[in-house]
Parts: C-alpha cells; structure tokens; sequence
C-alpha cells in the first residue's frame, strides 16, 4: 500500500452512511479535537473553530451534541474510517447539500453536481490545500488543540503509520480553507469543484513519490466523474500512464471482478 487518507472518526458507525451530518461532525472532530463539542470552553481562538461550533449547534441539538461528544472523545461506537466516500459525504454536509440521505453515495453525488456547476477549475480561483505526512514522527500527526499546538497523538494514525509508513493524505487543511472560503462567501459549488481537484492533486503527489509510471484507478470514489476526470487530466498532464475501469465499475463489485 502505498497511500491512504489520514483517518477520522465516524460516530455511530454505520448510521453516518445515512446521516452524512455524523461525517461532517468526525472530520471536523478530526481538526478540532475535543473544543468542537466542549461545553465550557473559555475562549475560541480561530475564525475556523468558532464556525465549525457554529455548524454544531445549528446542526444537533444539545443532547445530541453530548452524546455525540462522548463517542467521539472515548471512540465508543466510533469507529476510524479512511474512505474518501465518507469525505465526501462530509464536505457536502458542511456546505450546506445535504443532512440526510435516503440512498447509498446520495450525498458523494450532490457534492459531485455541486461541482459540475463550476465549468472548468481554471474558471474557479479557490485553491484547497492536501498535503502528505509520511511516518509517525511527523508532529502533523498529532491532533492540534485549539490554540493551534499539538495536543494528544491522534492515536490510531499514529499507530498505523509506525507499524505501516505509508503516505497519508492530510485533509484537515482543505477543512479550514473550506470554512474559510464559506465564510468569505464563496459559493458551494466552487468550494465543491476545489474539494474535487484538491484530491486529484494528491493523488498526483502520490504517484509522483510511488515513482511508476502507470497508474491505475480503482475504487468506488472514481465512479465520480468529476474526480476521476480532475485525476486523470493531473496524472496524464504528468506524463503517466493512467488506466481506468470501463467495463466493469470502479467500485467493490468491479474490483472483486
């Protein structure tokens, strides 16, 4: 394995498959730590802190909130999750697309044609930032408190990238420009078509570091079109060989094929 996102937390498991708003909370959680949800924090340092606690409470209500906080802060029924599915999912919650789903992928897929709104990304000035961390001894991996300075060690990343260092794709920063760029009044659509070709570009400073020259797409996030076309045109751009499933899909199904 050569590169994985940096993993985040799903509250409830499963359940933030159907209620993307459980995504958004974990990712968020992923930046901001314990003051996301703390009652009784003093002071909110940062212009993205205080939006982010914003988004809480104008999402879950204060038993939510607690309950919700208490699964995250211990990881009971809260279980590390890498799938850029659920990235997805988060980032079109935190705009505003979607809160709730009625089908599998509804919420990867309103991120998607929010995205699609935005003609080409040379017409969309926003840049979102990835980057990569590469070992466990990178301080990058420790969650940040909410002044900014490393607290407790983000303990299941930590672990995985000692025993395993491989690549992780850092997308905490894409979160804070995000709120950033919401907050500036950036519309979603832009914000969405910048999530898209800010992990295309990762993928790209992947390939770059695997040093081969051909690259295969798979997985269910490249039944996307507008990521796997932001990837393909990056990788192509770069002078790689990129190969991506046609007749049979991109997700588990064509995979296990």
């Amino acid at each position: 394995r050569v590169a994985a996102l940096l993993p985040f937390r799903l509250p409830g498991g499963d359940v933030a498959a159907r209620e993307p708003r459980r995504s958004a909370l974990g990712m968020l959680h992923g930046v901001f730590g314990e003051a996301l949800l703390a009652d009784d924090y003093p002071a909110l340092p940062s212009p993205a802190l205080q939006q982010a606690r914003d988004w809480c409470c104008a999402t879950f209500s204060p038993s939510e909130r607690r309950v919700l906080a208490g699964l995250l802060d211990s990881g009971l029924c809260a279980p590390w999750c890498s799938s850029a599915g659920r990235l997805f999912d988060a980032f079109a919650c935190l705009l505003g697309l979607v809160s709730t789903t009625s089908y599998e992928g509804q919420a990867a897929m309103q991120l998607e044609r929010a995205a699609e709104a935005v003609q080409s990304h040379d017409d969309n000035r926003l840049e979102l930032h990835c980057t990569l961390l590469r070992g466990a001894a990178d301080p990058s991996c420790r969650m940040p408190t909410a002044d900014g300075q490393p607290s407790g060690v983000h303990e299941y990343a930590f672990k995985r990238m000692q025993a395993m260092p491989v690549w992780r794709i850092d997308w905490r920063a894409m979160v804070t420009d995000a709120l950033a760029a919401s907050h500036n009044g950036t519309s979603a659509s832009e914000i969405a078509r910048a999530v898209h070709f800010a992990l295309a570009r990762a993928i790209l400073s992947v390939a770059d570091r695997s040093r081969v020259p051909r690259v295969m797409l798979g997985g269910g996030c490249f039944q996307n079109r507008r990521l796997a076309e932001d990837t393909v045109e990056a990788l192509g751009a770069a002078g790689f060989d990129v190969r991506i499933a046609r007749q049979v899909p991109p997700g588990d199904g064509g995979l296990a094929f």
